[in-house]
């Protein structure tokens, strides 16, 4: 059973890095976010649920700009979060006096 596995892996990693032949389906008609930031190779735009199927320019801009804003506010959280824990909390200085 062992060997089984092991093979079919093999077979299954070699195809994961074999060439393929690509043809050009570019057209003046269809809307591409293959120049956006963001798209990069092997995946380039990655879309999976197809919600920006429809889209029109000016939404796909407002949707990438929340993403970054998201993006912005969840590094700023997450270094707060790892700072706190390093601050020195320090009590303020008594101010009793004996009489």
């Amino acid at each position: 059973m062992f060997r089984v596995v092991a093979i079919l892996a093999a077979i299954v990693g070699a195809a994961a890095f074999a060439p393929v032949s690509r043809v050009s389906t570019r057209s003046a008609l269809r809307m591409g976010y293959e120049n956006e930031l963001g798209v990069s190779e092997p995946l380039g735009y990655f879309d999976p649920l197809s919600l920006a199927r429809d889209v029109d320019q000016e939404t796909f801009d407002f949707c990438t700009f929340l993403q970054h804003l998201c993006g912005a506010w969840n590094s700023t959280s997450n270094i707060a979060h790892s700072l706190t824990p390093l601050a020195v909390q320090t009590a303020p200085p008594s101010s009793s006096t004996a009489a």
